[in-house]
């Protein structure tokens, strides 16, 4: 596998769900989760996803209850909706951006504004600046907003819900130097807090989820 992303609930069991995409063939497969730590057994959904080089889920992007799936395309830079159809599977896709190209670390984070719809973020390659993409009510996302720069130190970056508790979405990023893992907190307004070191180590892992 050359690519691990968590799904959320993705085929509508209840349970968080994981997908990984073969690098042999491209095949992307789901991973349900069995509500007790571990994963049930594998499932194909898709074929020809080693043509997109970003592939993020675990939230309703178009707003019909269901999970879905974005993803960059790499030799256009389009970015895609995948609409789950809640039960594991996804429909036709739907082109949403242009020019992703340009971004690196695009993540899934939820919430990130608390207007009720999953928004995107991403840091630009050129200068390392971190933008936030709100989302919109019918799918797609708005024009990016920059929230701060600096993050050429990191080298991995993961959504991970509401990780302290306090109702807004964060999250992680490992930093390359040294392999620390750090949290940044949500502000519920669309950017993060200052960041807090939560583990060390991490570069051991190429890949965080």
């Amino acid at each position: 596998m050359n690519l691990i992303e968590t799904a959320g609930d993705l085929n509508g069991d209840g349970f968080a769900d994981l997908l990984a995409r073969k690098a042999a063939d491209g095949t992307l497969w789901l991973h349900p989760g069995k509500g007790d730590g571990a994963l049930g057994t594998a499932v194909k959904i898709g074929t020809g996803w080693n043509s997109l080089s970003a592939i993020v889920s675990g939230h309703d992007f178009n707003g019909d209850g269901k999970v879905d799936i974005v993803a960059r395309e790499t030799s256009t830079g389009y970015l895609w909706l995948y609409p789950g159809t809640g039960s594991g599977a996804v429909g036709a896709r739907v082109k949403i951006g242009t020019g992703w190209t340009a971004m690196k670390e695009i993540t899934a984070v939820g919430d990130l504004d608390h207007d009720g719809i999953a928004d995107l973020i991403a840091v630009r390659t050129s200068d390392n600046c971190m933008y936030f993409y709100g989302g919109k009510s019918a799918g797609g996302v708005k024009s990016g907003v920059e929230v701060g720069c600096g993050w050429a130190s990191m080298d991995a970056l993961a959504a991970v819900g509401d990780f302290d508790g306090d109702g807004r979405a964060d999250l992680v990023a490992r930093r390359k130097s040294d392999g620390r893992l750090f949290l940044y907190k949500g502000d519920g307004k669309g950017d993060f807090t200052s960041s807090v070191q939560i583990g060390s180590g991490w570069s051991a892992m190429n890949s965080i989820a």
